[in-house]
């Protein structure tokens, strides 16, 4: 079964994926619904987009091995309004257990078209030794690989619907930036655990209800694969004359609390 499947978060996005030599690309649709109270698309959507370049990348240039997500870093000068925007990935470095990657972020019909970069972002992955799977594929050693399950599709279709509400994210108190999300085959990737992508927009989503201000910058440090949930927020605010940052942690609350992802924001200069 190839993945992601119909009914899925990365489908939703309509996310068109462009992968060159040392290069790749991904176009991303930037309806309102992705847009933050700013205006200018959720961080959360673009890590998201960078996670499936760098991924793409990444996969090819360690095969026969596999990689996971460890962190991805993005830093706008200017929101990525609705419209077109992209997401344009280089390697820059191959090591023995991180593959590294420079990133550019920008709005336009086609990359150039507007004044320049949008933003910069970065993204590292963690080389795992080759476990015979392929991405949306079979293992080499005739067992199965992780999928989202076939089902039902949602009672409604989500991709019209806000971001935090295509994913399920519930505000538990807005105030302290605590918000959880269930683990559902909408937002599984292909280990069953919570795409990486969507642990951004959940840490982002945190960090908003307690702000209600639009981020210039956000940090995700993946610690581990959220496998059972539902996953919950917690936040600290560190206010400063250069930037008030806030960092947002993501557990697990159905494997004893255990940290999924540290991520630190940035809050956009009123």
């Amino acid at each position: 079964m190839a993945y992601p499947p119909p009914n899925h978060y990365l489908s939703d996005l309509g996310l068109a994926l462009m992968p060159g030599d040392g290069e790749s690309r991904v176009a991303i649709a930037i309806e309102p619904a992705l847009c933050a109270p700013g205006g200018g698309v959720f961080l959360g959507v673009l890590a998201t987009a960078i996670d499936m370049a760098a991924g793409s990348l990444s996969r090819r240039a360690v095969e026969p091995d596999w990689v996971a997500t460890s962190d991805i870093a993005i830093d706008l000068a200017t929101p990525l309004p609705p419209g077109a925007g992209w997401v344009e990935c280089r390697l820059a470095r191959r090591g023995r257990g991180l593959v590294s990657f420079d990133v550019d972020l920008s709005a336009g019909d086609r990359p150039g078209d507007g004044a320049g970069p949008c933003g910069f972002a970065t993204a590292a992955f963690s080389v795992l030794p080759n476990p015979g799977r392929e991405q949306g594929g079979e293992r080499r050693d005739g067992a199965t690989a992780v999928h989202p399950a076939d089902g039902p599709a949602p009672a409604r279709p989500r991709r019209r619907l806000p971001l935090g509400e295509r994913l399920g994210i519930r505000v538990l108190d807005a105030a302290a930036g605590r918000v959880e999300l269930e683990l559902d085959d909408y937002v599984r990737n292909t280990f069953g655990a919570l795409q990486g992508g969507a642990v951004a927009v959940l840490a982002e989503a945190a960090i908003l209800a307690a702000t209600r201000s639009p981020l210039s910058g956000l940090a995700v440090r993946y610690r581990s694969l959220g496998r059972r949930g539902p996953f919950r927020t917690t936040i600290e605010t560190l206010p400063g004359k250069l930037a008030t940052l806030v960092r947002a942690r993501v557990r697990d609350d159905g494997a004893e609390g255990a940290l999924v992802a540290v991520a630190t924001g940035r809050l956009a200069p009123r």
